[in-house]
């Protein structure tokens, strides 16, 4: 696996017991998450991991949720961190607070008061998936391991995001595209984002 490519980022770790620890290889997935390269180091939630910039500037993160991810076979570990960037405007908030979490097609929050609508929705695959096997399937008949490729794509494509299932097969994908990365290349970053946990 080519590091350089899948943790193009290198952060430092500064943990609440005043330690800093550097070179941590990283991939900055979106604003909520960052994968780290291995499962060596002990990374606890409120630590906090530095981003610096090649503008002399820095981004910190506040370690919210740590999920070690082990190796298999010629894939590494990985560490996955739901993180919160520090001076953005949910850690500025003042006064009273309340956090809502909601997730599901149309979900709600209604606070004191009742929701007498009802919903229709049909799901199907997401976008990215079908991209994603339409450029396998263009691949040449006689490419090596084009139908080991589908068939793990299409395993991917049906793992519910942000479980360990999800990412047990996310890993065995990228283990067989690593000889086709630049197929795959365009759709690692929403691929990325599913991983993780509920």
């Amino acid at each position: 696996m080519d590091i350089d490519f899948f943790f193009p980022e290198t952060v430092s770790l500064e943990g609440r017991n005043g330690n800093t620890i550097w070179g941590l290889r990283a991939q900055i997935v979106k604003a909520g998450k960052i994968l780290i390269y291995g499962d060596h180091t002990v990374i606890d939630v409120d630590d906090v991991i530095v981003h610096s910039l090649r503008n002399g500037t820095s981004h910190r993160y506040r370690v919210l949720d740590v999920i070690y991810q082990q190796g298999h076979i010629d894939l590494p570990a990985i560490t996955s961190l739901e993180v919160r960037r520090e001076g953005s405007k949910a850690s500025q908030a003042v006064g009273d607070q309340h956090v809502y979490n909601v997730t599901g097609n149309n979900a709600r929050v209604n606070v004191h008061s009742n929701d007498s609508s009802t919903n229709t929705v049909t799901t199907g695959m997401n976008p990215v998936f079908k991209q994603l096997l339409a450029a396998l399937e263009a691949l040449p008949e006689d490419y090596p391991q084009k139908r080991t490729l589908l068939e793990a794509g299409d395993s991917l494509s049906t793992a519910p995001p942000r479980t360990a299932i999800y990412t047990e097969r996310f890993q065995q994908f990228m283990g067989l595209a690593a000889n086709c990365i630049t197929v795959v290349t365009p759709f690692l970053s929403e691929l990325a984002k599913m991983l993780g946990s509920q």
